[in-house]
Parts: C-alpha cells; structure tokens; sequence
C-alpha cells in the first residue's frame, strides 16, 4: 500500500514547439516546462514488540501404591485314552498255473523230382524213288533228389505265476493323549504409580513482529506547456 503526496517545484525549461494562430495575427511562442513533484511512498517494516505473560507449570511427582489382584493360574495335565480300531494292510497272494508254449523247428528231406524233356529222331522209310524221312519227339524223362524242409512243432507246458495284492483288516490300537486342565486364583500385590500434580504462575517474554509503514518521498517529473501571449507574462495551458 502506498500513498502519494504531490510537492511542486520549477525544474528547468525544454525547446518550445508552434502553436496555432490566435485569429488576430500573433502567434504565441509556447514552450514545454518540466516539474519535479515528490510523492510519498511507504515501506514496511517490522519491530519487535515484547509483553510479559503469566503461564501455569506444573510438575508432576507420582507416589508408589500396592494393591491386591487376583490372576488366574492353570496347569495342564495330561491322561491316556486308547479306542480300538482297525486299519486296512494288503498282502501278497500268488497262484501258478501252466500253459503250452510251443516252438517250430525245421528237419530236411529229400524227394524224388523229375522232368520230361522231348529229343526228335527222325529215320528213312519206303524204297528206291520213294523213300523219304520221318521224324517223331521222343520223350526223355530225368531226376533228381531235392532236399525239403519240413516244419516240426515242439510244445511243453510252462508254469506261470500271478499274483495280486489283497486287503486285510488288521486290528490296531490307538491312543491319544488328552489334556485336562485345572486353574485356581492366586493373589498378588501390585505396585502401581499414583501421580500427584503441583502448579504455579510462571512469569515468561512473549515476543511479536508488528508491521511499521515509514514514508519516503520518491521524485516524479511532471511536463507542463507555457505560452508567451502578446510578448506579455506567460500563461500555461
């Protein structure tokens, strides 16, 4: 926040300018004046302002007291309890039984194969002019041993076991220990802290910034014409 306060003071004179014609044949000289007017600024500051005030102080002492509870104290124990039951085993059962198991050899013999084959004869018949030639196929029968295999099945029995597991119902006996538990109350002294507060004015200094507005003045030029009319005194416009 500022606030100004308007001084006026002559500065000086600057270079003059035309002015229009007055309509009865002067022309006034005019010129421009320049003011130095002061306006008043304000700055803000800070001070320091004290007063004395009174607070309460309390001390707090505490003071040992016994007194009389009660917990509640148990122990456990334990006891066997046994129930009968039955649990499931398997065993082994086997069996034997046989089966043929048969193989094939091969034992070699011989057979008797035989081929015909023709050879032409041929021989002359008839006499003198007439005799000519005849010819036939005569068969001609070969043979020969040839060896034949001929499969021979041996077969015996074989003993084969199998065998599977198989369920059992086995007696058993299981027991388990349960717990039982017993509490009585049982008394004990117990200390506890018993605050006693004692309070009085204590005098202390409370401090405080206050804003403090301090003027200034702070120089504004200011331009103002002033015109010379009829060669007389000047008159500003």
């Amino acid at each position: 926040m500022s606030t100004s306060l308007i001084i006026l003071c002559l500065f000086g004179l600057t270079s003059g300018q035309p002015v229009p014609d007055t309509g009865y044949g002067y022309q006034p000289k005019c010129h421009t004046e320049y003011e130095t007017t002061y306006k008043t600024e304000y700055d803000t500051s800070y001070k320091e302002k004290c007063e004395t005030q009174y607070e309460s102080k309390c001390e707090t002492t505490y003071a040992t007291e016994y007194e009389t509870k009660y917990t509640e104290e148990c122990s456990t124990s334990y006891e066997t309890q046994c129930k009968q039951k039955y649990r499931t085993e398997y065993k082994q059962e086997c069996s034997t039984s046989y089966e043929q198991q048969c193989s094939t050899s091969y034992e070699t013999e011989y057979k008797e194969e035989c081929s015909t084959s023709y050879k032409q004869e041929c021989h002359e018949v008839g006499y003198g002019y007439h005799k000519k030639q005849e010819c036939q196929q005569v068969p001609s029968q070969s043979c020969k041993s040839v060896p034949v295999q001929k499969p021979v099945q041996n077969c015996k029995s074989v003993p084969k076991e199998s065998c599977k597991q198989v369920a059992v119902q086995v007696p058993d006996q299981e027991c388990t220990q349960v717990p039982k538990q017993s509490c009585q109350q049982v008394p004990h002294q117990v200390a506890k802290q018993v605050p006693k507060q004692s309070c009085s004015n204590q005098p202390a200094k409370k401090c405080r910034q206050i804003p403090v507005q301090v003027p200034k003045q702070v120089p504004v030029q200011v331009a103002k014409e002033v015109c010379d009319h009829h060669g007389g005194h000047g008159h500003g416009r």
